[in-house]
Order: C-alpha cells, then sequence, then structure tokens
C-alpha cells in the first residue's frame, strides 16, 4: 500500500499529517510513504528525519496525488497509532 503525505496549505497550518515515528512504523508494517518535501518542516520535522524513517520525498505536489492509494492530510484524516496497529 502506498500512503501520500502532502505538505500542508491552508494559511497558518504548521501541523503535519504524521511524524517521522509514525512513518517508521508503517515502513516496518512494509507500507510505502511518500511524503512532499518540507511537508514536516513547520511542525519541526526535517525532510532528513522523514527520509532516516523510510519515506521517500516527492517535491511535485501534484505527483503524491497521482501515485498514493491513501491519502493523509491534517484536515482532513490522520492515521492514529491505533489504525497503525490495524495495518
Amino acid at each position: 500500500m502506498i500512503i501520500g503525505i502532502p505538505k500542508e496549505i491552508k494559511t497558518g497550518e504548521q501541523r503535519v499529517a504524521m511524524t517521522p515515528a509514525n512513518i517508521e512504523l508503517l515502513i516496518n508494517k512494509g507500507l510505502q510513504v511518500l511524503l512532499q518535501t518540507d511537508a514536516g518542516s513547520a511542525a519541526g520535522y526535517p525532510d532528513a528525519a522523514y527520509t532516516a524513517a523510510g519515506a521517500t520525498l516527492i517535491s511535485d505536489r501534484a505527483e503524491i496525488f497521482t501515485k498514493q492509494i491513501l491519502f493523509c492530510r491534517c484536515s482532513l484524516s490522520v492515521l492514529t497509532m491505533k489504525t497503525v496497529t490495524m495495518i
């Protein structure tokens, strides 16, 4: 399964749908995570933390929407740790 996480675009939004720790859990479950470059920077998570966790960085936001199967955003839906455990 591929999970896509774009950078939030709402003015003033500083959250990110998943932390590097959440990404690592998903990667360890065999999922692939595509993350838009700088998606976590406003929340204090640099791209390097996400790549270390196993995420693939994608600079083009539109590319994430064409490749993902499960889409995660703060304003729409966020996977919880309970959901990650169920996967």
